[in-house]
């Protein structure tokens, strides 16, 4: 299934987004928030679903996963186009077998799940869908990238959306960033075992 969101912003245009799984509960139950989770495909991707099945969601969430791509690849010369369409079809369906496969956690542990790409930037598809799914929290993993404290901390992308998004925003962190945070920071500048997961 495929639609468009839009957000009120002037900044964000609206995007496309493609439905690629819904999974329900065996027995019907109630949700009483609904949380976006953003992964990138990335192995920290693996490390915030892990996370946020341990300490942060509930058999009565809804989960919206959001992957944002680029544009798909186009072209005016007809057979080009033909290629190019054919090439984004087998990038979209080996997206949707790695999120399928990222999510599987998700979906057996009961929970109501839907995994959406959609097409944009990263921090303007995200905001993009917490407004389209009206969600009460949004959650994200972070590779720590950047040279700067706050973002060697918590990843460009991730501290744009805490700066951004008019809700609860949930930044998840992996082993692997975490280290480097380690070596980014001198002894004694801050408590580091309570960022261990979260930021």
């Amino acid at each position: 299934m495929t639609n468009s969101i839009a957000v009120e912003s002037t900044a964000v245009p609206a995007l496309k987004e493609t439905v690629v799984l819904e999974t329900k509960p065996s027995a019907a139950v109630a949700t009483d928030r609904t949380v976006v989770m953003g992964l990138d495909c990335s192995p920290h991707s693996k490390a915030t679903v892990a996370w946020s099945l341990g300490h942060f969601l509930t058999k009565r969430d809804r989960v919206v996963v959001v992957h944002v791509i680029a544009p798909p690849l186009t072209s005016t010369e007809p057979d080009i186009a033909a290629n190019m369409r054919e090439l984004n079809a087998i990038a979209l369906a080996q997206t949707t077998r790695t999120l399928t496969k990222l999510t599987a956690p998700i979906a057996e542990s009961n929970i109501t799940l839907t995994v959406v790409v959609i097409e944009g930037a990263p921090r303007d598809g995200l905001l993009a869908a917490c407004k389209s799914y009206e969600a009460d929290a949004l959650l994200v993993g972070s590779r720590g990238e950047g040279s700067v404290l706050t973002r060697a901390l918590v990843g460009s992308v991730a501290h744009s959306l805490m700066n951004d998004a008019p809700l609860p925003v949930v930044v998840v962190r992996g082993a692997a960033g975490m280290e480097a945070t380690r070596e980014t920071l001198q002894d004694g500048d801050a408590d580091l075992a309570s960022f261990d997961d979260v930021v």
